[in-house]
């Protein structure tokens, strides 16, 4: 499977090149692993991940600011700096870390010895979108179970959350919220200017009018918990709405396919009858 990478170096550069690699493979923390690492770098694989373990932070004296050029062509300016970093296995590795305006530092390891520091963080952080393409391509087009996208009905007494109590809990965490932001507004409000009577009597409207909404809103919450408190919190599938029942995908997931074209000599005897369509092996 190597060999099917393209753009690779040819023998006698790598032989004359004990730093160069054949290609480079990008994955995420989970994959982090050492002995993965020198694995790869004895087979003259670089690989870009993000450290694990990066201990302390960095001084941010050591960032400066570099123009790195993403996967879009879109040029952007990131603060980056550069440390060699000895793993657990001895293992030598670049480290690349990024610091962020909220002061965030992120870790990239690289076991490429040549490339600039840039490319590195624009190839990392490109790892995003290519995530986000089959994170949703699996979701809506489900990419694991492209032989069968039919659904039939939940037979088993499965529980799922109710509805009615999801409104509801909804409900009190929106009022909630309100409440929270009109009492900090009444707790902000001071009379610093000059009490004269219109002024002063504006302002007493306008507090005993924050007053009013806020004792509404504390009534409006102790209803609505009250109802949340008598709403069952998990019902069965078969108590839902007719409307909002929902299905689950086919489990008639094992298919007849054919895999490949077959060879003279194998396979079935095409005259023979053929399976209906469903048919499990």
């Amino acid at each position: 499977m190597d060999a099917d990478v393209p753009g690779q170096p040819s023998e006698e550069l790598l032989e004359a090149d004990p730093l160069l690699h054949r290609f480079t493979v990008v994955f995420d923390r989970e994959g982090y692993s050492p002995a993965f690492l020198q694995r790869m770098k004895a087979q003259r694989v670089a690989c870009v991940t993000y450290h694990k373990y990066p201990g302390d932070e960095w001084a941010a004296a050591e960032f400066s600011a570099h123009p790195v050029t993403l996967a879009t062509g879109q040029v952007v300016e990131m603060k980056l700096a550069e440390r060699g970093s000895c793993l657990s296995n001895k293992l030598w590795v670049r480290e690349i870390r990024k610091l962020t305006e909220r002061g965030h530092q992120t870790a990239i390891l690289r076991t490429d010895y040549r490339s600039q520091a840039a490319p590195v963080a624009g190839a990392m952080f490109a790892r995003w979108s290519q995530e986000n393409f089959f994170k949703y391509a699996r979701e809506r087009y489900h990419l694991d179970r492209l032989v069968d996208y039919g659904t039939e009905a939940i037979s088993d007494p499965l529980q799922v959350v109710n509805p009615d109590h999801r409104h509801l809990d909804g409900q009190v965490r929106s009022c909630t919220g309100r409440l929270n932001c009109r009492l900090a507004q009444f707790s902000a409000m001071n009379l610093e200017e000059t009490i004269v009577t219109e002024t002063g009597g504006a302002f007493v409207q306008r507090k005993a009018d924050l007053q009013e909404e806020i004792e509404s809103l504390q009534a409006e919450i102790q209803t609505l918990k009250e109802a949340r408190k008598a709403t069952a919190r998990h019902i069965s599938v078969d108590e839902l709405p007719e409307a909002q029942r929902f299905r689950q995908l086919s489990t008639q997931s094992k298919h007849l396919i054919a895999a490949g074209p077959l060879r003279e000599g194998q396979g079935p005897d095409p005259s023979a009858p053929r399976p209906a369509a469903g048919h499990r092996l």
